[in-house]
């Protein structure tokens, strides 16, 4: 029996129990579980009679009578009991609860209030804590669920509920750090603990921290209580520096700061420096949830105020800091200034391992840094396409139109992504990363300006020699050449023609790659290929009619025909034009037609697709229908200063289009009537005469008129449109993206020649819900054939291939260039007899050494057995070039243009390829989901199959 509670003790619990002065007071008894050598004590409520029972027995025969006045009574209760029993328990305060007198009991009371299931640890019963928490909160007060409590949960209970710190069984140094970075409580906790009832807890609380932080954790909550926490958080981000460059961080200038501002002494801060060195990361990354970025945003400002502005640049590992961001940001520029000087396969690794560290740089602080990092990722593209230049692997053929036919097909493969590019790394400034930026886009932008001028010139020409066929694709024959032999070959096919007016190649591959993401994607099918056979690329040339405005372009597309050059463009009803396009007539009995919906019949005002035209999608009794989308042509006329990406869902009546086509079972030709410049570099350019005709982008010819370097010209009745007039000759088209014919600046202009405005975006998309339901029937031409990326898009540049011919005396081999296209012409021409037409990407190059181990797996009889199908084994062999090539991993998404995935698929595929080539259990191959990797390791290939 314990009798460790003097009479203040028990004067303090009663008052704890009993009422409050002036309260009414319906029960005078209660029930304590103790002992105390004291007959009667003065508490708040007045005298209490303490009555010491041994027994149940003796408790009934010492209860007053029923009706009998008394005072308040304390029975002391000796035996263990929760409660009292049912007929006398109404009695007593609490209903017959036996209060707890103990030091255990108390603390029971304390964390499990009334349960009498809560087990007290030892430790935290003889503990100081113990004995602090029972004086200073209440029963109930700590409440925790937990039906033990140990030394350590009343630690974590009591530092969450009063200061604010989750210690529970995530604490670690990273919480700590950041709890004492953000809680200002320090002073109020260090003079808590200097009070004589918390005497000896500090040091209880001091070998808790240690127990779950480690040593750094003890130094951590002094530096608190010293109100120097946020400090600490800034030292960590500069410790950090030290820890990733032990050599080159300004260690001796960042520990000299940290001791005279943390005031701990030599030891103290050794200890701490690589605790929290290598902990910082996960400290901010604890910090920032919370939305403490503005707090996180000063902090990190403020750390650098630490040392001087010298030391810096010294700080450049840092993967936080804001002067490592602009160090790594001038250093990325210096290394594109330098692979613009000399570019090679060499300056652009320089470039890419750059723009490596500034991605590797925490830029999440603000949305200028997004933007500024992806930026960089821009230009270091570009700086990837001036290395391999895949426009210069092709010689033109003989004729004048030799340089649209050659330009065209590359333009319509990766001309969106140069351009798209070009728009989103511009921005200004004088810094060294903002200079880099500009010498690069100096360099693409001469490029492009020379590739659209030598494509307008021969765009022209094509005309004029009434537009030979192959490779090229008049507007006007989109229609006859995707949709109608589309719907030829069978009653299952349907197809929506979907024309995005003004959309040029920079939006068409971005839109693309958001349509082939999500659950339920859309992507080009094997139709795009089937359609336009043209060995040149995956995309067809489309182009617009000149000029390349609406009125013109779209009526060509839509009534099969070029648009006269005598029509009146007002008089042109695009719906009426289509209801009678030749090609889709045949298609259509009983009086039906094709229709398009006009703009107020399909979308509301806000945008959004309206009910007639989600019907008239599924109806399944349409073969074709038609809408036009001016999302795209409606934002040209916004400033310059406005950019967004293209994305389904910023085209908000879209992805109800694509649901009711997928519905309906119908393919999708996604295409354009024109495509457009971006005005980011239009200058205002005079005209030489005005008579009332033309745009930003064209303007009549007038006879007299000098065409000047930067346009083109083409007469009346070629294959183009003119404005009727008695000295009009035809009309001049600006051939470059740097001027217009006055007018605002805006976000972009049409009409002009060049690449951008004339090669109209034109592909059939699909979707796996689009494909027959009938068992065992397929149709080829509805089968996935995503386009991906050019190699420099993704940040792999290798060498370009070069292609040999012997000459006549089969004397040394001599490097040439393949024409991509090139009709028959009268001039002798001694063809590439052995060398095939190159991708307009960059081929991967396979040395002798890798087709040898190739070849030979070919022929292995056990890889041939654990891959019985020869389409399987090509792919595997496909993938096993490049894995041969590129030592030390291939990134997945250079790894799946090579084999013809996209990115996110690359796992699933490594998973089948271990199912082959994983012989023995052996990790011949793999894939890093973290690093997005794939891994060969060609010892274990040549051992497991006897290579």
């Amino acid at each position: 029996m314990s009798r460790d509670l003097d009479k203040s003790e028990l004067i303090r619990r009663l008052d704890e129990i009993l009422p409050g002065t002036g309260k009414k007071h319906d029960h005078r008894l209660v029930a304590l579980r103790g002992w105390c050598e004291v007959d009667q004590v003065a508490t708040a409520v007045g005298v209490v009679r303490v009555v010491r029972v041994r027994s149940e027995l003796e408790l009934r025969r010492l209860l007053p009578g029923i009706h009998e006045e008394t005072g308040f009574i304390a029975y002391m209760l000796e035996w263990p009991a929760a409660e009292l029993p049912v007929d006398v328990a109404g009695r007593f305060f609490g209903y017959g609860r036996v209060f707890r007198f103990q030091r255990i009991d108390r603390i029971r009371n304390l964390f499990g209030g009334g349960r009498n299931y809560v087990d007290v640890d030892y430790d935290l019963a003889k503990s100081r804590l113990g004995a602090y928490l029972v004086e200073r909160f209440r029963p109930g007060e700590l409440d925790t669920p937990a039906g033990r409590v140990t030394l350590d949960g009343a630690f974590a209970t009591w530092l969450k509920r009063q200061w604010g710190l989750d210690a529970g069984e995530a604490l670690g140094l990273d919480t700590l750090l950041a709890w004492a970075a953000t809680n200002g409580r320090g002073h109020e906790m260090r003079d808590e603990l200097a009070s004589e009832s918390a005497a000896q807890v500090r040091a209880e609380l001091d070998a808790f921290f240690r127990r779950r932080v480690g040593d750094a954790g003890p130094l951590v909550f002094e530096t608190w209580l010293e109100g120097r926490g946020r400090l600490l958080l800034q030292f960590a981000a500069l410790f950090e520096t030290m820890v990733e460059d032990p050599t080159g961080a300004p260690s001796g200038a960042i520990r000299t700061a940290a001791g005279h501002g943390l005031g701990l002494n030599e030891a103290k801060l050794e200890a701490l420096i690589q605790p929290l060195g290598r902990g910082a990361e996960a400290a901010f990354r604890a910090v920032s949830p919370a939305g403490e970025l503005q707090f996180v945003r000063a902090v990190l400002a403020d750390a650098e105020k630490l040392i001087s502005s010298s030391e810096h640049a010294a700080l450049v590992a840092s993967p936080r800091l804001p002067s490592a961001w602009r160090v790594r940001l001038d250093r990325l520029g210096a290394a594109l200034a330098e692979g613009v000087d000399s570019p090679s396969v060499t300056s652009f690794a320089a470039a890419r391992e750059a723009l490596r560290n500034l991605e590797s740089h925490v830029a999440y602080l603000d949305e200028a840094s997004v933007r500024t990092l992806k930026r960089a990722q821009f230009a270091t593209r570009l700086l990837g396409w001036l290395v391999v230049r895949p426009d210069r692997q092709y010689q033109p053929g003989h004729q004048v139109y030799a340089d649209a036919q050659t330009l065209a097909v590359w333009y319509a493969q990766e001309g969106g992504y140069v351009d798209l590019a070009r728009r989103r790394a511009r921005g200004g400034g004088e810094s060294e990363f903002e200079l880099g930026i500009a010498r690069v886009l100096a360099a693409v932008d001469a490029a492009r300006v020379d590739l659209d001028r030598r494509f307008a010139k021969g765009y022209v020409e094509w005309l004029r020699a009434n537009r030979p066929k192959k490779p090229l694709l008049a507007i006007d024959q989109a229609v006859a050449t995707f949709a109608a032999p589309y719907l030829e070959g069978g009653e299952h096919r349907r197809m929506l023609v979907l024309l995005m007016d003004g959309m040029a190649w920079a939006q068409a591959v971005e839109l693309l790659e958001d349509l082939d993401r999500g659950s339920s994607p859309w992507y080009p099918i094997a139709w795009n290929t089937q359609a336009s056979s043209t060995d040149n690329g995956f995309f067809t040339p489309v182009l617009a009619q000149l000029p390349s405005i609406t009125k013109v372009s779209r009526s060509a597309f839509f009534a099969g025909v070029p648009t006269k050059f005598d029509a009146k463009l007002t008089n042109i009803q695009d719906a009426k034009v289509w209801a009678d396009h030749k090609a889709l007539a045949r298609f259509y009995t009983n009086g039906g037609m094709p229709k398009l919906l006009a703009k107020s019949d399909a979308f509301d005002i806000d945008g959004t697709a309206r009910q007639p035209a989600l019907t008239l999608i599924k109806d399944t009794n349409q073969p074709v229908v038609a809408l036009i989308l001016n999302a795209i042509d409606d934002h040209l006329k916004a400033s310059t200063q406005v950019d967004q990406d293209w994305t389904v869902d910023r085209i908000h009546a879209l992805r109800d289009l694509l649901d009711a086509a997928a519905e309906a079972g119908r393919a999708v030709l996604l295409a354009a009537d024109h495509g457009h410049v971006s005005g980011q570099r239009l200058e205002n350019a005079g005209r030489d005469s005005d008579p009332g005709e033309g745009s930003t982008r064209w303007r009549a010819w007038i006879e007299g008129d000098a065409v000047r370097e930067y346009e083109v010209c083409i007469e009346s009745g070629g294959h183009a449109w003119a404005p009727k007039g008695p000295k009009i000759k035809g009309v001049i088209l600006l051939a470059d993206d740097t001027r217009q014919y006055g007018g605002a600046h805006h976000y972009g202009e049409h009409g002009g020649a060049s690449l951008a405005e004339v090669v109209a975006p034109t592909v059939v998309i699909g979707a796996e819900a689009i494909k027959p339901k009938t068992p065992g029937f397929e149709d080829a031409a509805l089968e996935a054939r995503r386009a991906l990326p050019p190699s420099w898009w993704l940040l792999d540049v290798e060498p370009a291939p070069t292609i040999v011919k012997e000459t006549a005396a089969k004397s040394s081999p001599v490097e040439v260039q393949v024409e991509l296209w090139q009709e028959p012409s009268p001039a002798p021409v001694t063809p590439a007899k052995a060398a095939p037409k190159p991708a307009i990407a960059t081929s991967l190059h396979v040395s002798e050494a890798t087709k040898k181990v190739v070849t030979k797996l070919g022929k292995n009889a056990l890889f041939k057995a654990r891959a019985p199908d020869p389409k399987k084994r090509d792919v595997i062999i496909r993938a096993l070039e490049i894995l041969l090539e590129r030592k030390g991993g291939v990134p997945a998404a250079v790894f799946g243009k090579h084999v013809g995935l996209p990115g996110f698929r690359v796992g699933g595929f490594v998973s089948s390829l271990t199912e082959v080539l994983n012989v023995d259990g052996y990790e011949v191959v793999a894939y890093d989901p973290q690093a997005k990797l794939v891994v060969l390791t060609p010892e274990l290939l040549a051992q497991g199959f006897d290579l």
